[in-house]
Protein backbone atom coordinates (compact mmCIF):
# COMPACT_ATOMS: atom_id res chain seq x y z
CA UNK A 1 0.00 0.00 0.00
CA UNK A 2 1.70 3.57 -0.53
CA UNK A 3 0.70 6.64 0.03
CA UNK A 4 -0.52 9.53 -2.52
CA UNK A 5 -0.36 12.96 -0.82
CA UNK A 6 -2.57 15.55 -3.34
CA UNK A 7 -2.13 19.54 -2.51
CA UNK A 8 -5.45 21.29 -3.22
CA UNK A 9 -5.29 25.32 -2.42
CA UNK A 10 -8.96 26.52 -1.20
CA UNK A 11 -9.38 28.58 -4.22
CA UNK A 12 -8.48 25.55 -6.33
CA UNK A 13 -11.04 23.38 -4.50
CA UNK A 14 -13.70 25.83 -4.72
CA UNK A 15 -12.98 25.93 -8.61
CA UNK A 16 -13.34 22.14 -9.10
CA UNK A 17 -16.26 21.54 -6.92
CA UNK A 18 -18.52 24.24 -9.58
CA UNK A 19 -16.55 22.58 -12.24
CA UNK A 20 -17.46 18.86 -11.60
CA UNK A 21 -20.32 17.23 -10.06
CA UNK A 22 -19.35 16.04 -6.16
CA UNK A 23 -20.09 12.68 -7.02
CA UNK A 24 -17.34 12.00 -9.71
CA UNK A 25 -14.76 14.59 -8.13
CA UNK A 26 -15.55 12.90 -4.89
CA UNK A 27 -14.04 9.44 -6.70
CA UNK A 28 -11.17 11.27 -8.79
CA UNK A 29 -9.60 12.70 -5.12
CA UNK A 30 -9.85 9.19 -3.45
CA UNK A 31 -12.71 10.65 -1.45
CA UNK A 32 -16.07 9.88 -0.79
CA UNK A 33 -18.83 12.29 -1.43
CA UNK A 34 -20.07 12.84 2.30
CA UNK A 35 -16.18 13.01 3.09
CA UNK A 36 -15.71 15.67 0.53
CA UNK A 37 -18.86 17.84 1.38
CA UNK A 38 -17.78 18.36 4.78
CA UNK A 39 -14.38 19.14 3.66
CA UNK A 40 -15.99 22.04 1.94
CA UNK A 41 -18.07 22.93 5.02
CA UNK A 42 -15.08 22.64 7.07
CA UNK A 43 -13.24 25.60 4.75
CA UNK A 44 -16.37 27.56 4.00
CA UNK A 45 -16.15 26.20 0.59
CA UNK A 46 -19.49 26.97 -1.38
CA UNK A 47 -20.84 23.83 -3.51
CA UNK A 48 -23.64 23.48 -5.91
CA UNK A 49 -27.04 22.94 -4.80
CA UNK A 50 -29.42 20.17 -5.48
CA UNK A 51 -30.49 20.43 -9.20
CA UNK A 52 -28.00 22.93 -10.33
CA UNK A 53 -25.85 20.42 -13.12
CA UNK A 54 -29.59 19.62 -14.39
CA UNK A 55 -30.18 23.09 -14.33
CA UNK A 56 -27.13 23.88 -15.96
CA UNK A 57 -27.30 21.36 -18.61
CA UNK A 58 -30.74 22.73 -19.73
CA UNK A 59 -29.14 25.93 -20.40
CA UNK A 60 -30.41 27.84 -17.85
CA UNK A 61 -28.89 30.61 -15.71
CA UNK A 62 -27.24 29.61 -12.88
CA UNK A 63 -25.88 31.40 -10.28
CA UNK A 64 -22.49 30.58 -8.46
CA UNK A 65 -21.57 32.64 -5.14
CA UNK A 66 -18.22 33.66 -4.84
CA UNK A 67 -15.87 32.55 -2.65
CA UNK A 68 -15.48 34.75 0.23
CA UNK A 69 -12.31 34.95 1.96
CA UNK A 70 -11.73 33.90 5.81
CA UNK A 71 -11.33 35.96 8.58
CA UNK A 72 -8.39 35.79 10.99
CA UNK A 73 -6.13 34.72 9.01
CA UNK A 74 -3.39 36.27 6.52
CA UNK A 75 -3.55 33.72 3.94
CA UNK A 76 -6.85 32.69 2.58
CA UNK A 77 -6.27 30.23 0.25
CA UNK A 78 -4.96 27.63 2.52
CA UNK A 79 -3.31 24.16 1.07
CA UNK A 80 -5.46 21.35 1.99
CA UNK A 81 -3.00 18.13 2.36
CA UNK A 82 -5.02 15.04 1.08
CA UNK A 83 -3.81 11.67 1.64
CA UNK A 84 -5.12 8.89 -0.32
CA UNK A 85 -4.45 5.03 0.07
CA UNK A 86 -3.76 3.37 -2.84
CA UNK A 87 -3.47 -0.50 -2.80
CA UNK A 88 -2.56 -2.84 -5.22
CA UNK A 89 -2.78 0.20 -7.63
CA UNK A 90 -6.21 1.33 -6.59
CA UNK A 91 -7.27 4.99 -5.78
CA UNK A 92 -8.91 4.39 -2.47
CA UNK A 93 -11.76 5.30 -1.47
CA UNK A 94 -13.25 5.60 1.85
CA UNK A 95 -16.73 3.80 1.16
CA UNK A 96 -14.19 0.99 -0.17
CA UNK A 97 -17.10 0.24 -3.04
CA UNK A 98 -14.88 1.14 -6.05
CA UNK A 99 -12.94 -1.03 -7.31
CA UNK A 100 -10.09 -0.46 -9.82
CA UNK A 101 -10.80 1.65 -13.12
CA UNK A 102 -8.40 0.16 -15.82
CA UNK A 103 -9.97 3.01 -18.50
CA UNK A 104 -8.34 5.67 -16.14
CA UNK A 105 -5.22 4.06 -15.97
CA UNK A 106 -5.21 3.59 -19.88
CA UNK A 107 -6.20 7.61 -19.95
CA UNK A 108 -3.11 8.70 -17.52
CA UNK A 109 -0.31 6.33 -19.60
CA UNK A 110 -2.07 7.77 -22.72
CA UNK A 111 -1.55 11.88 -21.11
CA UNK A 112 1.78 10.53 -20.53
CA UNK A 113 2.89 9.33 -23.28
CA UNK A 114 1.15 12.45 -25.26
CA UNK A 115 2.86 14.85 -23.35
CA UNK A 116 2.54 18.45 -23.86
CA UNK A 117 1.44 18.97 -27.34
CA UNK A 118 0.16 22.60 -28.81
CA UNK A 119 -1.19 23.51 -32.18
CA UNK A 120 0.45 25.79 -34.80
CA UNK A 121 -0.14 29.17 -34.47
CA UNK A 122 -0.50 29.64 -38.48
CA UNK A 123 -2.11 26.96 -40.57
CA UNK A 124 0.77 26.96 -43.56
CA UNK A 125 0.30 23.52 -44.31
CA UNK A 126 -3.32 22.64 -43.14
CA UNK A 127 -4.63 18.88 -42.67
CA UNK A 128 -6.24 17.46 -46.10
CA UNK A 129 -9.50 17.79 -44.77
CA UNK A 130 -9.05 21.42 -43.38
CA UNK A 131 -7.60 22.41 -46.53
CA UNK A 132 -10.66 20.77 -48.80
CA UNK A 133 -13.35 22.94 -46.05
CA UNK A 134 -11.10 26.21 -46.54
CA UNK A 135 -10.87 25.34 -50.28
CA UNK A 136 -15.12 25.10 -50.55
CA UNK A 137 -15.40 28.22 -48.17
CA UNK A 138 -13.10 30.01 -50.46
CA UNK A 139 -15.20 28.92 -53.74
CA UNK A 140 -18.84 29.85 -51.89
CA UNK A 141 -17.00 33.11 -51.02
CA UNK A 142 -16.00 33.64 -54.32
CA UNK A 143 -19.01 32.65 -56.15
CA UNK A 144 -21.06 35.24 -53.36
CA UNK A 145 -18.90 38.24 -54.51
CA UNK A 146 -19.94 37.43 -57.71
CA UNK A 147 -23.41 37.33 -57.09
CA UNK A 148 -25.92 40.12 -58.21
CA UNK A 149 -26.85 40.36 -54.59
CA UNK A 150 -23.44 40.89 -53.24
CA UNK A 151 -21.30 38.89 -51.05
CA UNK A 152 -23.06 40.07 -47.78
CA UNK A 153 -25.36 37.10 -47.36
CA UNK A 154 -22.31 34.90 -46.76
CA UNK A 155 -20.58 34.42 -43.52
CA UNK A 156 -17.06 33.12 -44.13
CA UNK A 157 -17.03 31.28 -40.64
CA UNK A 158 -13.90 29.41 -41.17
CA UNK A 159 -12.04 33.44 -41.28
CA UNK A 160 -13.58 34.31 -37.94
CA UNK A 161 -11.14 34.13 -34.93
CA UNK A 162 -13.24 31.31 -33.18
CA UNK A 163 -13.05 29.72 -36.57
CA UNK A 164 -9.47 29.95 -36.70
CA UNK A 165 -8.59 28.11 -33.71
CA UNK A 166 -11.11 25.49 -34.41
CA UNK A 167 -9.25 24.51 -37.49
CA UNK A 168 -5.58 25.19 -35.48
CA UNK A 169 -7.06 23.00 -33.01
CA UNK A 170 -9.26 20.32 -35.15
CA UNK A 171 -5.54 20.31 -37.28
CA UNK A 172 -3.26 18.82 -34.31
CA UNK A 173 -6.05 16.34 -33.57
CA UNK A 174 -6.38 14.71 -36.38
CA UNK A 175 -2.69 14.40 -37.28
CA UNK A 176 -1.95 13.02 -34.16
CA UNK A 177 -5.05 10.58 -34.36
CA UNK A 178 -3.68 9.29 -38.03
CA UNK A 179 -0.08 9.11 -36.34
CA UNK A 180 -1.24 6.02 -34.46
CA UNK A 181 -3.19 4.37 -36.96
CA UNK A 182 -6.54 5.83 -37.19
CA UNK A 183 -8.64 6.69 -40.22
CA UNK A 184 -10.16 10.36 -39.72
CA UNK A 185 -14.04 10.28 -41.65
CA UNK A 186 -15.98 13.57 -42.22
CA UNK A 187 -19.93 13.81 -42.18
CA UNK A 188 -20.59 15.94 -45.84
CA UNK A 189 -24.10 16.95 -44.50
CA UNK A 190 -22.68 18.63 -41.19
CA UNK A 191 -18.78 19.97 -41.27
CA UNK A 192 -19.01 19.61 -37.61
CA UNK A 193 -19.37 15.77 -37.17
CA UNK A 194 -16.32 14.21 -37.18
CA UNK A 195 -15.33 10.52 -36.37
CA UNK A 196 -12.16 8.47 -36.23
CA UNK A 197 -12.14 4.44 -37.21
CA UNK A 198 -9.25 2.22 -36.16
CA UNK A 199 -10.07 -1.64 -37.87
CA UNK A 200 -14.06 -2.29 -36.95
CA UNK A 201 -14.01 0.35 -33.60
CA UNK A 202 -14.80 3.90 -34.42
CA UNK A 203 -15.88 7.20 -32.44
CA UNK A 204 -17.69 10.06 -33.10
CA UNK A 205 -16.81 13.89 -32.03
CA UNK A 206 -17.31 18.14 -32.93
CA UNK A 207 -15.54 20.46 -32.10
CA UNK A 208 -17.75 23.83 -32.29
CA UNK A 209 -18.44 26.92 -30.70
CA UNK A 210 -21.19 25.71 -27.57
CA UNK A 211 -24.82 27.40 -27.39
CA UNK A 212 -26.10 28.40 -24.91
CA UNK A 213 -29.82 27.75 -23.89
CA UNK A 214 -30.80 31.10 -22.13
CA UNK A 215 -34.15 31.29 -20.42
CA UNK A 216 -35.64 34.75 -20.12
CA UNK A 217 -38.86 36.54 -19.73
CA UNK A 218 -40.74 37.48 -22.55
CA UNK A 219 -41.51 41.10 -23.41
CA UNK A 220 -44.96 42.74 -23.60
CA UNK A 221 -44.72 42.81 -27.37
CA UNK A 222 -44.22 39.06 -27.53
CA UNK A 223 -47.08 37.98 -25.15
CA UNK A 224 -49.41 40.08 -27.28
CA UNK A 225 -48.41 38.41 -30.20
CA UNK A 226 -49.33 35.14 -27.85
CA UNK A 227 -52.26 36.07 -26.99
CA UNK A 228 -53.82 32.94 -27.03
CA UNK A 229 -51.09 31.66 -25.14
CA UNK A 230 -50.30 32.02 -20.66
CA UNK A 231 -46.88 31.34 -21.77
CA UNK A 232 -44.46 34.18 -19.72
CA UNK A 233 -40.78 32.19 -20.22
CA UNK A 234 -38.77 31.22 -23.60
CA UNK A 235 -35.80 29.53 -24.35
CA UNK A 236 -33.31 31.36 -26.87
CA UNK A 237 -30.23 29.63 -28.62
CA UNK A 238 -27.07 32.09 -28.25
CA UNK A 239 -23.53 31.54 -28.97
CA UNK A 240 -21.19 31.35 -26.12
CA UNK A 241 -18.08 32.26 -27.86
CA UNK A 242 -16.23 29.46 -26.23
CA UNK A 243 -14.86 25.81 -28.56
CA UNK A 244 -16.09 22.52 -27.19
CA UNK A 245 -14.92 19.36 -28.13
CA UNK A 246 -17.65 16.90 -27.06
CA UNK A 247 -17.99 12.71 -27.88
CA UNK A 248 -21.38 11.42 -28.75
CA UNK A 249 -19.66 8.29 -28.88
CA UNK A 250 -20.47 6.50 -25.57
CA UNK A 251 -17.39 5.82 -23.20
CA UNK A 252 -15.81 4.42 -19.89
CA UNK A 253 -17.10 5.95 -16.45
CA UNK A 254 -14.40 8.07 -15.54
CA UNK A 255 -13.32 9.51 -18.66
CA UNK A 256 -14.30 12.90 -19.29
CA UNK A 257 -16.78 13.09 -22.25
CA UNK A 258 -16.56 17.31 -23.14
CA UNK A 259 -13.93 19.93 -22.85
CA UNK A 260 -14.57 22.98 -23.45
CA UNK A 261 -12.76 26.73 -22.98
CA UNK A 262 -12.32 27.91 -19.46
CA UNK A 263 -11.46 31.61 -18.17
CA UNK A 264 -7.98 30.70 -17.59
CA UNK A 265 -7.87 27.03 -19.61
CA UNK A 266 -8.80 27.60 -23.07
CA UNK A 267 -9.05 24.36 -25.16
CA UNK A 268 -5.64 24.42 -26.93
CA UNK A 269 -4.23 23.84 -23.36
CA UNK A 270 -6.22 20.73 -22.92
CA UNK A 271 -5.53 19.15 -26.80
CA UNK A 272 -3.56 16.31 -24.70
CA UNK A 273 -6.78 15.70 -22.38
CA UNK A 274 -8.50 15.96 -25.09
CA UNK A 275 -6.68 13.19 -27.01
CA UNK A 276 -5.84 10.92 -24.40
CA UNK A 277 -10.01 10.86 -23.48
CA UNK A 278 -10.44 10.01 -27.31
CA UNK A 279 -8.26 6.97 -27.74
CA UNK A 280 -9.30 5.76 -24.45
CA UNK A 281 -13.12 5.70 -25.30
CA UNK A 282 -11.92 4.01 -28.67
CA UNK A 283 -10.12 1.43 -26.64
CA UNK A 284 -13.03 1.22 -24.75
CA UNK A 285 -15.83 0.37 -28.20
CA UNK A 286 -12.88 -2.21 -29.08
CA UNK A 287 -13.56 -3.71 -25.65
CA UNK A 288 -17.37 -3.82 -25.73
CA UNK A 289 -17.13 -5.37 -29.09
CA UNK A 290 -14.33 -8.01 -28.41
CA UNK A 291 -16.99 -8.90 -25.34
CA UNK A 292 -19.88 -8.69 -27.60
CA UNK A 293 -18.11 -11.14 -29.88
CA UNK A 294 -17.00 -12.99 -27.17
CA UNK A 295 -20.61 -13.93 -26.04
CA UNK A 296 -21.70 -14.29 -29.77
CA UNK A 297 -18.86 -16.94 -30.43
CA UNK A 298 -20.08 -18.86 -27.40
CA UNK A 299 -23.32 -18.86 -28.49
CA UNK A 300 -22.44 -19.92 -31.87
CA UNK A 301 -20.77 -22.40 -30.56
CA UNK A 302 -23.54 -23.35 -27.80
CA UNK A 303 -26.16 -23.74 -30.54
CA UNK A 304 -23.48 -24.96 -33.30
CA UNK A 305 -23.19 -28.48 -30.18
CA UNK A 306 -27.06 -27.86 -29.72
CA UNK A 307 -27.43 -28.91 -33.79
CA UNK A 308 -24.78 -31.71 -33.86
CA UNK A 309 -26.53 -33.09 -30.93
CA UNK A 310 -29.53 -33.19 -32.86
CA UNK A 311 -28.05 -34.51 -35.91
CA UNK A 312 -26.87 -37.40 -34.37
CA UNK A 313 -30.22 -38.09 -32.27
CA UNK A 314 -31.74 -37.57 -35.66
CA UNK A 315 -29.37 -39.95 -37.39
CA UNK A 316 -29.87 -42.69 -34.40
CA UNK A 317 -33.82 -42.22 -35.26
CA UNK A 318 -33.35 -43.05 -38.83
CA UNK A 319 -30.72 -45.61 -37.68
CA UNK A 320 -33.73 -47.64 -36.20
CA UNK A 321 -36.16 -46.45 -38.93
CA UNK A 322 -34.12 -48.24 -41.26
CA UNK A 323 -34.05 -51.02 -39.21
CA UNK A 324 -37.55 -51.39 -38.83
CA UNK A 325 -38.05 -50.81 -42.23
CA UNK A 326 -35.47 -53.00 -43.57
CA UNK A 327 -37.75 -55.86 -41.66
CA UNK A 328 -40.75 -55.00 -43.00
CA UNK A 329 -39.38 -55.04 -46.68
CA UNK A 330 -38.10 -59.05 -45.72
CA UNK A 331 -41.15 -59.47 -44.70
CA UNK A 332 -43.04 -58.27 -47.81
CA UNK A 333 -40.43 -59.74 -50.03
CA UNK A 334 -41.39 -64.04 -48.70
CA UNK A 335 -44.69 -62.71 -48.54
CA UNK A 336 -44.85 -62.09 -52.39
CA UNK A 337 -42.52 -64.95 -53.08
CA UNK A 338 -45.31 -67.42 -50.63
CA UNK A 339 -48.01 -65.67 -52.79
CA UNK A 340 -46.56 -67.02 -56.24
CA UNK A 341 -46.27 -70.34 -54.92
CA UNK A 342 -50.25 -70.04 -53.72
CA UNK A 343 -51.25 -68.94 -57.27
CA UNK A 344 -49.09 -71.93 -59.11
CA UNK A 345 -50.74 -73.89 -57.10
CA UNK A 346 -54.30 -72.94 -57.52
CA UNK A 347 -53.21 -72.97 -61.29
CA UNK A 348 -51.87 -76.85 -60.73
CA UNK A 349 -55.29 -77.77 -59.01
CA UNK A 350 -57.20 -75.98 -61.56
CA UNK A 351 -58.45 -72.88 -59.35
CA UNK A 352 -56.92 -70.60 -62.03
CA UNK A 353 -56.98 -70.23 -65.58
CA UNK A 354 -53.65 -68.83 -67.45
CA UNK A 355 -51.41 -69.87 -70.46
CA UNK A 356 -47.83 -70.90 -69.58
CA UNK A 357 -46.52 -68.10 -71.08
CA UNK A 358 -48.14 -65.44 -69.48
CA UNK A 359 -47.55 -67.53 -66.02
CA UNK A 360 -44.37 -67.25 -66.67
CA UNK A 361 -43.90 -63.89 -67.57
CA UNK A 362 -45.88 -62.69 -63.76
CA UNK A 363 -43.98 -64.75 -62.02
CA UNK A 364 -40.67 -63.87 -62.85
CA UNK A 365 -42.09 -60.10 -62.51
CA UNK A 366 -43.12 -60.71 -59.24
CA UNK A 367 -39.84 -62.81 -58.08
CA UNK A 368 -38.10 -60.04 -59.70
CA UNK A 369 -40.04 -57.65 -57.65
CA UNK A 370 -39.62 -59.73 -54.41
CA UNK A 371 -35.71 -59.89 -54.67
CA UNK A 372 -35.92 -55.64 -55.44
CA UNK A 373 -37.07 -54.93 -52.27
CA UNK A 374 -35.70 -57.90 -49.88
CA UNK A 375 -32.90 -56.40 -47.95
CA UNK A 376 -30.65 -60.20 -48.05
CA UNK A 377 -30.68 -60.55 -51.80
CA UNK A 378 -30.20 -56.51 -51.98
CA UNK A 379 -26.98 -56.66 -50.28
CA UNK A 380 -28.76 -53.82 -47.67
CA UNK A 381 -29.58 -55.96 -45.07
CA UNK A 382 -27.27 -54.14 -42.21
CA UNK A 383 -27.54 -50.49 -44.09
CA UNK A 384 -27.92 -47.77 -41.80
CA UNK A 385 -30.07 -44.99 -44.06
CA UNK A 386 -33.80 -44.63 -44.32
CA UNK A 387 -35.70 -46.87 -46.99
CA UNK A 388 -38.57 -44.44 -47.82
CA UNK A 389 -39.13 -40.90 -45.11
CA UNK A 390 -43.03 -41.33 -44.57
CA UNK A 391 -42.93 -45.34 -42.42
CA UNK A 392 -46.79 -44.84 -43.95
CA UNK A 393 -45.12 -44.53 -47.66
CA UNK A 394 -44.92 -47.76 -49.42
CA UNK A 395 -41.68 -48.94 -50.35
CA UNK A 396 -40.72 -47.48 -53.72
CA UNK A 397 -44.60 -46.95 -54.56
CA UNK A 398 -45.34 -50.74 -53.74
CA UNK A 399 -45.59 -51.63 -50.50
CA UNK A 400 -47.65 -50.09 -47.23
CA UNK A 401 -47.60 -51.28 -43.73
CA UNK A 402 -50.44 -54.60 -43.65
CA UNK A 403 -52.66 -52.30 -40.43
CA UNK A 404 -52.57 -49.77 -43.89
CA UNK A 405 -53.65 -52.39 -46.26
CA UNK A 406 -56.28 -53.67 -44.02
CA UNK A 407 -57.79 -50.41 -43.93
CA UNK A 408 -57.66 -49.25 -47.57
CA UNK A 409 -58.44 -52.31 -49.18
CA UNK A 410 -56.98 -54.88 -51.30
CA UNK A 411 -56.25 -52.14 -53.77
CA UNK A 412 -53.65 -50.44 -52.03
CA UNK A 413 -50.78 -52.10 -54.02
Amino acid sequence: MTEETRQLTRRGLYDLVWKTPVDTLSKEMGLSGRGLAKLCDRHSIPVPPRGYWAQKAAGKKVKRPPLLELDGTNKPEIILNLSVSDKAGNSGSTDGNDGPNPYKEFFEKQLGELGAIEPRKQLRKPHPIIAGWLKEEEAVCQRARNSIYGGGYFVAKHATSLGRRRLRILDVILRELERRGCTIEIDNRREENLSFRLGHDRVEFTVSERIRQIRRRLTDEEKAERSYSSQEWTQTREPSGNLILKMSTYGPDGIPKSWEDETDRPLEAQISQMLAGLLTTLAYVRAKREAQEEVDRKRRAREDEARKLEAERQAERDRKLGLRQREKAWQVAGQIREYVTAVEGALADGELSLAPSELKQWRDWALSHADEIDPLRSGDATGTGVLWQNDQQDYAGHYRPRHMARAQGPNCF
